[in-house]
């Protein structure tokens, strides 16, 4: 079922120092809303008639981890979060939505009676038991990601109750466990919408234990289930609200802001963004600000809105003064305002990061049905917005972002992408090889089985990766390769016992699981071939040991050693053409200093580009590479071990990450930073990064 629109009457006070002036110097008072804002659009649904097919079996449980073919579009990996509400007005359209972008969905929801019991007669109750909500499940399980259940309560009194008498407080989470487990689902989100009152004095202590017992036995009684908490966007800015993020941010898994709805509190009277990213009271920067100050990083997640408002104005200038209600609109029903309005004026409110549009509504026959006889402005979210707020997500490291509410887009694209743009690593698969021969997945990579181990012993000089990154090779200091994942074994052509001269190793283009080839170098300069490759001819050899490193270019013709100081020298395969010479790569005369290499993707003899790694972290183009701005540097520390660039990196502009000694990868030229990566601090391990 399509999303009804809801008209929210908003309190119409006059501005006394006028409203720019309330702009440059937001009032310093903060407050809960008396109404949330998923309260809001639930008292919008709650008295519509659901058609739903009862449910005829249960959910699948979940698959724990993403295999590759349901990764992502692109078949990367999701870098942070993702965490979309499926209300139960729309169930009917989850098959379209693409859940290789979410990481959680949440079902919203059951309501909590003040006894601890479910409401058993509003539309949420259908949902839940709906088969439609059995096929959203399955098809988000399949896809790795959890379903939750939200559950809900927004009366004053009857949270109070569920939170502040033991009794119902118990009831209320072993019904609420009960029902996560006889769904096969993986956890609870917890949406409790109050506001601080002397009637109700212990309900912000009572909620924060309520959280606190449901999540602890959540965790006992269904191990990796998870627990979130829906907050405020100005929660964290005093301690005295139905919320204390600084007590609830322990008690919880994560917190989820709910960004939105910030008009009312900005700007009463007057038009204005939803969610401004700056200015005003009220807005996201200030509200991750405030909530880093009292909640880590890792639980902090950033709600968006998939809707604007749209209000009648006095004139079409920005944040124009109201004449009535705001009424909201969903993302999907935007383009048809703008499609059918007359005299309209489209902007981009700077400040607020958000577009914003006007129009005039005759009283009679308006195409767009209104007959308002007044002007409409309607401030919303789109890409553009919703890109710059996953931008913060990304700069402030948090947790990752939500969305209010699936099925809000109305199947377009446009806001997919721009998930999918922001929030989805570019790589197959990345990983560290460590000295001792461990090969350690980063950022949510399949773990890849080792066949050889030294503990102890830094043998490990390098490691290859494959193309689709199911496996790959550890070169050891003698010669030998030994097979990771699901890479067949491949026997050398050269080996040196008791003598750590091995430097490198390459595969081939082409190279598959089953059928790998490359080549090995060893210090002296010499590329012997492996696997059935073709004979490499080089043009640097040295009767001591300068070389370090060596790639390919990505048509397999040749490629270039890298020796300790800097220097590139082509080589060529069977009876392809000698790459030309490189002129303009970084060199240090009588400094070994030199690190790793790393050729742009698509780089060919006619059109080379890439990096050299010094070990104090510079990132030195060469060839036709644009310039780069490392985000870390240790000036006379020699600690930087590798560089690689990103899939989607293009000569013009490199990015990619740094590996320093002990694992941490510093991404440059707006690659995204990386998660759950292989760390040994103090200890200098890290050898090589690995990314397909």
């Amino acid at each position: 079922m399509g999303r009804r629109t809801l008209i929210v009457v908003f309190i119409l006070v006059a501005l006394g120092p006028g409203l720019m002036g309330a702009m440059a110097a937001p009032a310093a008072h903060f407050s809960d809303p008396l109404v949330g804002p998923h309260a809001r659009e639930d008292a919008a649904h709650s008295r519509l008639s659901i058609q739903l097919s009862p449910a005829t079996g249960i959910p699948q449980a979940r698959l724990r981890t993403r295999t590759p073919s349901v990764v992502s579009p692109a078949g990367g990996r999701l870098s942070r979060e993702v965490f979309g509400f499926a209300p139960y007005w729309a169930l009917s359209n989850s098959g379209s939505w693409n859940y290789s972008l979410l990481s959680t969905v949440a079902y919203f929801g059951l309501t909590l009676n003040g006894d601890g019991s479910f409401n058993t007669t509003d539309p949420g109750w259908t949902g839940w038991n709906s088969q439609a909500l059995v096929d959203t499940t399955n098809r988000a399980h399949r896809a790795g990601d959890r379903v939750v259940l939200v559950i809900k309560n927004f009366n004053e009194a009857a949270i109070n109750q569920i939170v502040t008498s033991s009794a119902v407080t118990q009831a209320a989470i072993d019904n609420t466990i009960a029902a996560v487990a006889s769904k096969n689902l993986d956890g609870v989100n917890v949406d409790f919408e109050g506001y601080s009152s002397a009637s109700y004095p212990n309900i912000q202590s009572g909620l924060t234990n309520f959280v606190a017992q449901l999540t602890a036995q959540l965790h006992q009684r269904l191990p990796g289930a998870v627990s979130s908490v829906d907050t405020y966007s100005g929660s964290a800015s005093w301690d005295g609200g139905f919320f204390n993020i600084s007590t609830l941010a322990p008690a919880a898994d994560a917190l989820f802001v709910m960004a939105y709805d910030m008009a009312s509190g900005n700007t009463p009277g007057h038009a204005s963004a939803n969610a401004p990213l700056n200015g005003w009271t009220y807005n996201d920067n200030t509200a991750v600000r405030q909530y880093l100050l009292k909640a880590p990083a890792s639980k902090i997640i950033l709600g968006v809105p998939y809707y604007g408002y749209k209000w009648s104005t006095v004139n079409t200038l920005p944040n124009a003064a109201a004449t009535g209600g705001a009424v909201a609109e969903t993302y999907s029903q935007i383009p048809g305002d703008l499609t059918c309005a007359i005299n309209l004026t489209t902007g981009w409110d700077a400040s607020a990061g958000s577009p914003w549009a006007a129009w005039w509504s005759p009283a009679v026959n308006d195409p767009c049905g209104g007959n308002h006889n007044s002007w409409r402005e309607l401030y919303y979210d789109d890409a553009r917005s919703l890109g710059l707020k996953y931008d913060l997500v990304n700069a402030a490291d948090l947790k990752g972002t939500g969305i209010w509410a699936l099925g809000y887009d109305g199947g377009s694209a446009d806001l997919w992408n721009e998930l999918q743009l922001k929030f989805v690593y570019p790589f197959k698969g990345m990983y560290t090889l460590e000295a001792y021969g461990g090969v350690h997945p980063d950022g949510g990579s399949l773990p890849l089985k080792l066949s050889a181990y030294w503990y102890g012993w830094r043998i490990a000089q390098a490691a290859a990766l494959l193309a689709d990154s199911s496996g790959g090779y550890v070169l050891d200091g003698f010669g030998a390769l030994h097979a990771f994942g699901q890479a067949a074994p491949v026997a050398v052509s050269a080996y040196w016992p008791s003598w750590s001269i091995a430097r490198d190793v390459v595969l081939t283009p082409g190279s598959t699981a089953s059928q790998a080839q490359g080549y090995v170098l060893e210090g002296f300069g010499g590329l012997h071939a492996f696997g059935g490759a073709a004979d490499a001819r080089v043009t640097g050899y040295w009767n001591w040991d300068a070389a370090r490193r060596a790639v390919m270019l990505s048509d397999g013709t040749g490629g270039y050693v890298m020796d300790l100081y800097g220097g590139l020298h082509p080589f060529a395969v069977g009876s392809s053409p000698m790459p030309p010479t490189i002129t303009n790569a970084a060199y240090w005369r009588g400094w070994a200093i030199a690190r790793d290499i790393a050729l742009a993707p698509g780089s060919t003899a006619s059109n080379v580009a890439g990096v050299t790694l010094d070990g104090w972290g510079g990132v030195h183009p060469f060839g036709a590479a644009g310039s780069v701005a490392v985000s870390a540097f240790w000036p006379r520390w020699d600690i930087a071990r590798s560089v690689r660039f990103s899939p989607v990196s293009t000569a013009a502009n490199p990015q990619g990450w740094v590996l320093d000694g002990f694992g941490g990868a510093h991404a440059f030229g707006g690659a995204p930073n990386v998660t759950g990566l292989a760390y040994w601090p103090g200890l200098d391990i890290a050898r090589q990064l690995l990314t397909e």
